[in-house]
């Protein structure tokens, strides 16, 4: 969502980026006796079918102690359909859409280090099981559309075989092996194309940061400062701000942006906390600071929801971008752009007694912009935002 916001002093600048945070209350439950074997319990994700009902979001989850996969609508809780393909219990579940085919595809792994592919879009299609070889948990797993690949990681610690593997999508054959000695320690894997178009896996390991080309498998570079050395306890992470940042955060209560251009560490914030699952709520604000001379601030207000173990709760965190330019059209560098401020605008405080380990966003046909949450207690609830449109305090 776009606002342009003209001739306004800094007060109205901060009303409009930090009065105005996503507000949550608590809904309803959605699926109880969920599955919560897994420590970070994200065997859930949320797709909206591409050929019917599209505005009709489907909730697709793994429940406690049942070798298979069920999708429910989220509205009315109606079971649509069970994937019946897995032959164990279900510890991680990853949706994504993709832009060639415009179908929906399942990712899942289990117990046995197995991983299952499904095209939810063409009639619930199973594609196939892919033997890892792994001997340890699949942390991330995720495709990458652009070159028909499904990228995994496992933590290794002192073998060869628990490293990040690239198997191709049309038939689950491993294509090749990113084996790097760096890299042993991995938790989490992202993918990253900066403004050239180039392609880059960010591997999150224990103690730094490692960014692999994919074409050549080369190191780009690595995240790692003395002072933010256990910083990487558990990552969970994503990217924010026209995506030249990346921010992490840790079972220790860290929360870290990094530029991955300058390869440097540009905030670090530290909370008397323990974190799990995070998830960006971003807002994208143009303000004008003189329009006699058409210069003016573009602002990326990110708000990032971090689920906290100690208190119980989801932290709402805004961080604020600035990129100085001279038009609405020119701007004078796209790289010419640097951290504004932070502040921890609300918290969401559960009224159960089990901690929220995930949080998930997705748009609810009747409430909006929603999360789906889920914990120890084996449920997975629904929070609805009450927050007002930003764009009504500045209306002429």
């Amino acid at each position: 969502m776009n606002h342009y916001i003209e001739n306004k002093n800094d007060n109205d600048l901060e009303k409009i980026l930090f009065n105005n945070a996503p507000n949550f209350n608590y809904k309803e439950n959605i699926v109880s006796d969920f599955n919560s074997s897994y420590w970070i319990c994200d065997t859930f994700d949320i797709y909206y079918p591409s050929k019917k009902d599209k505005n009709e979001p489907l909730l697709v989850y793994s429940t406690y102690n049942k070798e298979e996969i069920d999708i429910i609508k989220i509205s009315n809780k109606q079971l649509i359909k069970s994937l019946t393909e897995v032959s164990n219990y279900i510890e991680k579940i990853k949706i994504s859409f993709n832009e060639k085919d415009k179908n929906n595809y399942l990712l899942a792994s289990d117990w046995e280090f197995f991983v299952y592919v499904w095209n939810l879009d063409d009639d619930y299609k199973f594609l196939f099981k892919i033997e890892t070889g792994y001997t340890n948990y699949i942390y991330s797993f995720l495709f990458y559309f652009k070159f028909d690949y499904i990228i995994t990681s496992s933590v290794g610690h002192t073998n060869n075989i628990d490293y990040i593997k690239i198997y191709s999508l049309k038939d689950g054959q491993l294509i090749k092996n990113i084996n790097n000695s760096d890299i042993n320690d991995t938790l989490y894997c992202l993918i990253w194309e900066n403004d050239k178009k180039e392609n880059y896996i960010v591997a999150l390991c224990y103690e730094k940061i490692e960014i692999y080309n994919i074409s050549n498998e080369e190191l780009y570079g690595n995240l790692f400062t003395e002072e933010v050395y256990s910083c990487g306890d558990y990552y969970f992470s994503g990217f924010i701000s026209n995506n030249k940042y990346l921010y992490t955060s840790s079972s220790e209560g860290f929360i870290n942006i990094w530029n991955l251009y300058e390869k440097t560490l540009v905030k670090s914030i530290k909370y008397e906390s323990s974190f799990f699952k995070i998830t960006p709520w971003s807002i994208y604000v143009n303000y004008s600071e003189d329009k006699k001379e058409s210069k003016y601030y573009e602002n990326y207000n990110n708000y990032i929801l971090v689920c906290d173990k100690t208190k119980n709760g989801i932290f709402i965190i805004n961080f604020i971008f600035r990129r100085e330019m001279n038009n609405k059209y020119n701007i004078i560098n796209s790289n010419v752009e640097s951290f504004y401020k932070h502040e921890t605008v609300s918290f969401i405080e559960n009224s159960g007694e089990s901690a929220i380990k995930v949080v998930k966003k997705f748009r609810h046909p009747k409430f909006g912009d929603s999360l789906l949450t889920s914990g120890e207690d084996h449920n997975i609830d629904l929070w609805i935002n009450n927050s007002p449109l930003i764009i009504d305090i500045f209306k002429n």
